[in-house]
Formats: structure tokens, C-alpha cells, sequence
């Protein structure tokens, strides 16, 4: 639940609203992110923004153009 504790630190979203997420995440198991994206509270590149600054992560923004090589993508987790 770390991202909708961290759009409720940012006062993105009201405490009513992040007991509503976390509870259909408890009940749907959808990932957070999933219901952040379908509830349209933010837009899907400030989301992963902040999942990156949540994550400890640097955020980057590639083109269509550019190709990741495989052996960088597995060192990442899927999440």
C-alpha cells in the first residue's frame, strides 16, 4: 500500500479515499497501481513517478525507439 500512502502524504487523495483503495486492493487483489489508474486519480506518468521515488528508483522515460537489452531488464523485479 505504499502508493496510495504516498498520494495521501501528498494530499492527492483524502484518508476516505485511501481506506477505499486499500480495501478493494485487500478484496480484488488488483495491484494498487491498477485501481490508482481506474479511479483516475493520477495520470499513468506520475504514477510510476512516484512509484519510482517510493521504490528508491531514478524515473525514466523512454521513446518507442529505444530498446531495453534483455540482461538489464532481469535485474529489475516485474513489479
Amino acid at each position: 500500500m505504499k502508493l496510495i500512502e504516498e498520494l495521501l502524504k501528498q494530499n492527492l487523495i483524502s484518508q476516505e479515499k485511501a481506506k477505499e483503495l486499500q480495501m478493494q486492493a485487500e478484496k480484488s487483489g488488483e495491484p494498487e497501481e491498477e485501481l490508482i489508474l481506474k479511479a483516475k486519480i493520477t495520470p499513468e506518468e506520475d504514477l510510476f513517478k512516484l512509484k519510482a521515488k517510493v521504490l528508491n528508483l531514478p524515473f525514466l522515460k523512454l521513446t518507442k525507439d529505444e530498446e531495453i537489452p534483455l540482461d538489464v531488464l532481469e535485474l529489475f523485479s516485474e513489479e
